[in-house]
């Protein structure tokens, strides 16, 4: 690539951060809804070291970003209010990797975090395109296409794990794909695939399966059976 293409390339993809950043402090729809409680669910790790949100309701710890009352969210089979402890029945790699953003920036810098993150999506969901379809400016095209839609831009700088989720399952993938894989991608795949369902459960026996296919890959590849 040439440093005029380059060049427009940085150009462009500093143009969709603005926009993404404009989008989210501009047209703001607030917190609400399950980001509150990822707030909580963070807010108890850094000031208890754990994630039992019974102190953290009954203090009313969210009030600092939250002006409303706020009803726990937990698994309703296995806690009720009565209970001596309480855990969110959303899953924790969330309130983990925002963490460290909410404790030195506060809670606003967690915005940035998810801006960056459907960010990276985006790199990822252009990449997946052009490997499946072999073809630059098609892949193009779908990326603005995902770029410009209601469903995306809804998600970009609010705190749900949807985004992220998309993120790990196109890194995985795009590894999956690729022929000349080295230790380290092995170790990054596996890494992927571990963190994922402590992002949301209800993606485990998506990355199961991907880390079947992989172990049967490498395999294969070990007995001279894989292209490589």
């Amino acid at each position: 690539m040439s440093i005029t293409k380059k060049i427009m390339v940085g150009v462009v993809l500093l143009v969709a951060l603005f926009i993404m950043f404009f989008i989210r402090l501009y047209s703001s729809q607030g917190i609400g809804g399950d980001q509150v409680h990822y707030l909580v669910m963070t807010q108890s790790l850094l000031e208890d070291g754990d994630f039992d949100l019974k102190n953290d309701y009954q203090l009313k710890r969210y009030k600092t970003y939250y002006p409303d009352e706020l009803d726990a969210h937990i698994p309703p089979k296995q806690f009720s209010k009565g209970s001596p402890r309480l855990y969110s029945l959303h899953n924790p790699g969330l309130p983990i990797l925002i963490a460290p953003f909410m404790k030195f920036f506060g809670y606003k810098s967690t915005f940035v975090v998810m801006i960056l993150i459907a960010f990276v999506t985006l790199l990822l969901a252009y990449q997946w395109s052009k490997k499946i379809t072999k073809n630059p400016r098609a892949s193009l095209i779908a990326t603005i296409i995902l770029f410009s839609s209601v469903f995306y831009l809804s998600l970009v700088g609010y705190i749900f794990p949807n985004l992220l989720t998309a993120a790990l399952f196109l890194g995985a993938l795009l590894i999956l794909e690729k022929k000349d894989r080295s230790f380290w991608h092995i170790i990054l795949l596996g890494f992927i695939l571990g963190v994922g369902p402590w992002i949301h459960v209800k993606i485990m026996l998506s990355f199961a399966t991907i880390g079947v296919i992989a172990l049967v890959q490498i395999i294969l590849a070990n007995q001279k059976a894989w292209p490589r």
